[in-house]
This record gives C-alpha cells, sequence and structure tokens, in this order.
C-alpha cells in the first residue's frame, strides 16, 4: 500500500458513518466496586524532627595552630640583631629590633 503522503491520502471509512460509531463500555466487576471511588488515596507523609542548629557558629576565629620553634628562633634573631646594633651605637635600629623581640614574645606568650 504505498499510495503515497498519508496526509493526502483518503481515509478508507467515510466520515458520514464514523459519527454513528459509538464507544463500547466494559461491564464493570465486583472487584472494580469495591474499590473506593477516590483514585487518589490518602498519603500521610511523616518527616524526621527538625535539628536545633544546622551549622555551629563560631564566635571567634579559629587560632592558628603554628609551631612555636619558628617564633623562639624569630625572637632571638631580633634580640641578637638589636645586641649588635647597640655595640655600634645604633639606637634607633637597636630599639626598633627590641620592640619586635617584645612583641613577638607577648603573642607567644598568649597564644600559650
Amino acid at each position: 500500500m504505498l499510495d503515497g503522503c498519508s496526509l493526502r491520502k483518503r481515509p478508507d471509512i467515510p466520515w458520514a458513518t464514523a459519527v454513528q460509531v459509538k464507544p463500547v463500555t466494559q461491564a464493570r466487576t465486583a472487584e472494580m466496586n469495591s474499590v473506593s471511588e477516590d483514585p487518589l488515596p490518602e498519603l500521610r507523609f511523616e518527616l524526621p524532627p527538625f535539628p536545633g542548629r544546622l551549622i555551629a557558629v563560631r564566635i571567634a576565629p579559629a587560632r592558628p595552630r603554628a609551631s612555636t620553634l619558628p617564633t623562639t628562633t624569630k625572637i632571638r634573631g631580633f634580640i641578637k640583631d638589636a645586641r649588635g646594633a647597640a655595640q655600634i651605637t645604633d639606637w634607633s635600629r637597636a630599639r626598633s629590633l627590641a620592640k619586635k623581640a617584645q612583641v613577638l614574645s607577648e603573642e607567644l606568650a598568649s597564644s600559650l
């Protein structure tokens, strides 16, 4: 049946008789009558309890966990350089290096 384009092909049934065709309904069985008329059953969802907090709140930033060895070698280095500057009478440099050593030693003491 290669008659050409299916869109241009005429149907085999005349349309005048097609309107007289009625669909055949299936007889209801006893099983279908026992089923409730509601097509959607009632669904109940049980959700788990809601947790109190979802994320932990940090009040202060985490303290860095660096080892104390590099800090103590820096402090000793500043003190050594400050003594060397004092020997050549460079008082401003000696004071600056001693101040750096003091600040680092205070930070180290507060972190322990």
